[in-house]
């Protein structure tokens, strides 16, 4: 008998619960209608945000001690809030609403760049800001400076050696065919590899040069997406919907509770 109370007891409460949504249906389908109504006014009326998606590389240097690592550059900037984003990006910080950096857990020269901005147009430009201001920081300058000293003595050096050994290969070619140079412990095959390696090595060291001027520059073309990324609409719209019925039958028990005990006082 007292298993057969306690199940009417939940019976009745469960039909209770319901008589009170049922009695207060209008506060709750209204302040439903109300949040949602509102909330989707609010997203049609907001801008579209945009993103744009890019890797910059970071110059690394023959001497690792100088190197700069992606997660010491991203420490070097600090945190992009409104004032220093109006100094990275002079020309575009109005339309830029937010700026993240990241670095890519495997590569210690690469950074990973997200761009919102209202203006779709606006993000490459952004992005070309952003490694200018990169490349003006002191350490960055400095430590570029230095690495391109070294690489344009270097290829001086090769120059001059290029140049000296094409002379002595000339000349005992020369000599050779004059015969007035006797072949012995002379290689000309041996003379022109030499010479081959160190135009290779110039050339490589020229490349070097030419990739380390422009210090930290991107390493794939911005992607921007077509669609915005905010606002989500149609998120926003359901996860409104759930907020609003949720207050609703919330304030509905609550005005039920509060209507109860003031009628057991008056009784």
């Amino acid at each position: 008998m007292e298993q057969l109370n306690g199940a009417n007891d939940d019976v009745i409460s469960l039909y209770d619960l319901w008589l009170v949504i049922l009695k207060r249906k209008k506060l709750i389908i209204g302040l439903f209608l109300i949040v949602v109504i509102s909330v989707t006014i609010s997203s049609f009326r907001m801008p579209k945000i945009y993103r744009g998606d890019t890797v910059l590389r970071i110059p690394q240097f023959e001497i690792a001690s100088s190197n700069i690592s992606s997660n010491d550059l991203i420490d070097l900037i600090g945190s992009i809030d409104k004032d220093r984003k109006a100094k990275m990006l002079p020309k575009t910080s109005a339309l830029i609403t937010d700026i993240k950096l990241n670095a890519f857990k495997d590569s210690k020269d690469k950074i990973d760049v997200v761009i919102d901005s209202i203006d779709k147009n606006a993000i490459v430009t952004a992005t070309s800001e952003l490694i200018d201001y990169i490349n003006s920081i002191d350490l960055v300058k400095s430590t570029v400076k230095e690495e391109q000293e070294k690489l344009l003595k270097r290829t001086t050096e090769l120059t001059s050696v290029l140049s000296a050994s094409k002379e002595i290969f000339e000349t005992y070619g020369k000599l050779l065919k004059a015969g007035k140079l006797v072949p012995i412990g002379f290689n000309p095959l041996e003379l022109n590899k030499r010479i081959s390696d160190i135009s290779l090595e110039k050339q490589i060291t020229e490349q070097s040069l030419q990739r380390l001027s422009a210090g930290v520059r991107t390493a794939r073309q911005v992607d921007i997406g077509n669609d915005p990324v905010k606002p989500r609409k149609k998120m926003n719209v359901v996860l409104s919907g759930a907020v609003g019925l949720f207050l609703g039958v919330f304030l509905a028990f609550f005005l039920e509770i509060i209507e109860r005990i003031k009628n057991k006082k008056s009784v």
